[in-house]
């Protein structure tokens, strides 16, 4: 994980030298943003032992767009937070796994610490809008049992996530060294199993995420 931080402030660094050394854009529209975000995660898990209402959590990190006139790519590295609340069937299902004396507990909650790295493709429909899509890879920093619910050293999710990514994008500033502020949208859903504590249930994470950024 120290490698994956290491390496995007590489990128974005260099970038960063790279832009300032940019006077005008290319003639061809081909430009370099950089900049962060901040924003808000709205997160559920889908699987019959699972709450289906989102939960509204934190996010924020750095982004690095490539883009020419209409087509361009956008790789981020993200913190973000989860939180999943299991229903009554969860307890029936996987009781084997408390700790003493939590068998009759109905509902549990979790909460994760997340670190993504989405690669997207920037459509733009013009200068400030854009379409986005692509794979994102997500790796679990920390998992917090917020009840002491499952025994010592068991994970709830798979610490590898592989999602697909949709959204939008308004880039709202006029291409150069100055500032420009950016919001946008987009929905997220896991495409491998990410149960991992051994049972055959298939559970996904959905994410819808909004967030406010500035770029250079």
């Amino acid at each position: 994980m120290k490698r994956l931080f290491f390496l995007l402030f590489l990128i974005v660094y260099g970038s960063a030298l790279f832009a300032q050394s940019k006077k005008e854009p290319t003639p061809y529209g081909y430009d370099i943003l950089i900049g962060a975000k901040a924003g808000a995660n709205f997160n559920k898990v889908v699987g019959e032992e699972w709450l289906q209402t989102y939960n509204t959590n934190a996010l924020a990190g750095l982004f690095l767009a490539i883009n020419g006139k209409r087509l361009g790519i956008q790789i981020e590295g993200l913190w973000s937070m989860n939180t999943a609340v299991s229903d009554t069937a969860f307890s029936g299902l996987y009781s084997q796994y408390f700790q003493a004396g939590k068998d009759s507990l109905a509902t549990g909650k979790f909460t994760f610490h997340n670190f993504s790295i989405p690669v997207l493709v920037n459509y733009k429909l013009n200068q400030i809008l854009w379409l986005q899509a692509g794979p994102q890879y997500t790796s679990r920093l920390g998992e917090i049992d917020n009840g002491s619910i499952l025994e010592q050293g068991l994970s709830v999710f798979s610490n590898g996530e592989l999602s697909a990514v949709a959204g939008v994008w308004l880039n709202i500033g006029k291409v150069g060294p100055i500032p420009k502020f950016n919001i946008g949208g987009r929905f997220i859903t896991s495409i491998n199993n990410v149960n991992d504590l051994g049972n055959e249930a298939k559970w996904r994470n959905q994410r819808v995420q909004v967030h406010i950024g500035l770029g250079f």
